[in-house]
C-alpha cells in the first residue's frame, strides 16, 4: 500500500492514477491498523481529488467514498482481515475527532464548483455515503468512548464532531438541490433517503426536504420523475407533517405535468402513500382521489391503470361505507351512465369506466385551451375546452370535469399527451 501511495503521487498517466484509485480500496481491506489508512491512504486519495484531470478526481472520490465505507466505529475494531494488537486495546486521539469534519469535508467541497460536471456528479452520488460514514464513525466513536470510564470528554467531543459533519453535509445537499445542475440533483435524489437518515430530523426539515420542491418545476423530466420516485421514502422519513405540507402537494401538482412519465411516478407515489397509511384522514383521501380521478379517463393504459391502482389502495384504507358515501359521488363524471360504483375493487372499477379520450381530443383541447387562456382568461378557456370536447363527442359532467381538468393543466403549461 505504501508503494502504491507513493506512485500514484508521481504517476505519468492520468490512466496510471486511476487505475492506481480503483487498486487501492481492496489494498485498504488487508490493513490492520485504521491510524495507517487515515494517515497515509486518505491524504493521497483527497489530495488526487484535486487532480487536473477531471477522470482522477472522479477516481478519487469514488475511492475515498469505497475506503469510507469500511471505516470502524469503534476502536477495538479490527480494520480489515488481520487484528493489531495495538488498536485492539481501544484509543481515543485526537487524529480521529477533525476526520470529517475539518478534513474530509473541506477538502471535497471545492468539487461543488469544480468545472467538469462529471466530477460535481460524482460528488452528488457520492455525498450520501461519505455523510452516512462520517455520521455512523463518530456515533460509533461516541458510544464506545461513553462506556469507557473517564471517557466522557472524548464521548462529547465525537458528538460535536457528527453535528459538524451533518452541518457540512446538509449545506453541501442543499447547495447541489438548488443550484446544481439536473444531473447533479439526480445523482444526489437517487440516495436521498440514506442521507436523510444520516443528517437528522432537524437539517432535514430546516434545508433537504424544502430543497427537494424546486427541482419538480426543473425541465429536466428525468429528474422530476427521480424526485417523485423517491419521496416515498422521504415520506416514511419526514412523518405526517412534511407529507402535508410538502411532499404531497407536490405529488398532487404534478399530476398535470407535461411527461406521462412524471404523472406517473406521481400516482405511484400517491398509491404507495395511501397502501402505507400515511395519508391519514379521509379528508385527504378523497381530496387526492378527486385529482386523480380524471386520469383514468387518460389515452395512456398505464396512467389508466395506476389511477385505478391507486383508487383501489384508498377503497383499502377506509371503511366501505365512507368509500360509498365520500369517495364513490367524487368518481360519477368517469362512470358510464346506470353503472353505479359500490366498491372501488379493480373489477368494479374496470367494468363502470368510461372509455378513455383519444390522444386527439386531449391534445387538441389543451392546445386550444392554452392559447385561448393567454389572451381571454381561464373562464373563456374553459367554454372553449368543452366545445373542442363537444366536437369529439364528449358531453355532460364528464365534459365539464374534463374541461376544468385540462384548462387547469394548460395554465401550468405543463400538460401534454
Amino acid at each position: 500500500v505504501s508503494a502504491l501511495c507513493a506512485c500514484l503521487g508521481h504517476a505519468r498517466y492520468p490512466q496510471s492514477r486511476c487505475l492506481g484509485l480503483r487498486l487501492l480500496p481492496a489494498f485498504c481491506v488487508h490493513i490492520s491498523s485504521v491510524r495507517t489508512v487515515v494517515d497515509a491512504v486518505v491524504p493521497v486519495v483527497l489530495r488526487l481529488s484535486s487532480d487536473p484531470d477531471p477522470a482522477v478526481r472522479c477516481a478519487a472520490i469514488l475511492c475515498l467514498t469505497d475506503i469510507l465505507k469500511m471505516l470502524p466505529g469503534d476502536p477495538s475494531a479490527t480494520w480489515g482481515s488481520r487484528a493489531s494488537s495495538a488498536e485492539s486495546k481501544g484509543s481515543f486521539g485526537d487524529f480521529d475527532l477533525d476526520l470529517f469534519p475539518s478534513y474530509v469535508f473541506p477538502e471535497l467541497n471545492p468539487r461543488l464548483n469544480d468545472p467538469s460536471e462529471e466530477v460535481r456528479v460524482a460528488y452528488a452520488c457520492a455525498l450520501a455515503k461519505i455523510a452516512a460514514a462520517a455520521v455512523g464513525f463518530h456515533r460509533a466513536r461516541a458510544r464506545a468512548a461513553a462506556r469507557v470510564g473517564g471517557q466522557d470528554a472524548a464521548a462529547a467531543a465525537h458528538k460535536q464532531a457528527e453535528e459538524a459533519a451533518q452541518s457540512t453535509a446538509a449545506l453541501a445537499a442543499e447547495n447541489i438541490l438548488r443550484r446544481g445542475s439536473a444531473r447533479e440533483k439526480r445523482g444526489l435524489i437517487a440516495d436521498i433517503s440514506p442521507l436523510m437518515v444520516a443528517l437528522g430530523d432537524q437539517r432535514v426539515d430546516d434545508q433537504v426536504l424544502r430543497a427537494t420542491v424546486p427541482p419538480l418545476n426543473d425541465p429536466d423530466w428525468q429528474l422530476r420523475a427521480e424526485v417523485l420516485r423517491r419521496y416515498v421514502g422521504v415520506s416514511v422519513y419526514v412523518g405526517h407533517v412534511g407529507i402535508r405540507e410538502i411532499v404531497l402537494p407536490c405529488v398532487v401538482g404534478a399530476l398535470q405535468d407535461a411527461s406521462d412519465t412524471v404523472v406517473f411516478e406521481a400516482v405511484r407515489a400517491a398509491k404507495a402513500l395511501a397502501e402505507l397509511r400515511l395519508l391519514r384522514d379521509t379528508r385527504t383521501l378523497t381530496q387526492t382521489a378527486k385529482a386523480i380521478g380524471p386520469l383514468l379517463c387518460h389515452p395512456s393504459v398505464s396512467l389508466r391503470q395506476i389511477s385505478a391502482e391507486f383508487l383501489h389502495a384508498v377503497g383499502e384504507a377506509i371503511n366501505p361505507a365512507t368509500a360509498y358515501t365520500c369517495l364513490c359521488p367524487l368518481l360519477t363524471p368517469f362512470l358510464l351512465p346506470g353503472r353505479p360504483l359500490f366498491e372501488l375493487s379493480r373489477r368494479a372499477l374496470r367494468a363502470a369506466l368510461r372509455p378513455p379520450l383519444s390522444p386527439e381530443a386531449l391534445e387538441g383541447t389543451v392546445s386550444a385551451a392554452m392559447t385561448t387562456i393567454n389572451t381571454k382568461g381561464k373562464k373563456a378557456a374553459k367554454l372553449e375546452a368543452m366545445r373542442v370536447l363537444a366536437r369529439h363527442g364528449v358531453t355532460g359532467e364528464f365534459q365539464s370535469t374534463m374541461a376544468s381538468f385540462l384548462v387547469e393543466a394548460a395554465r401550468k403549461r405543463t400538460f401534454t399527451v
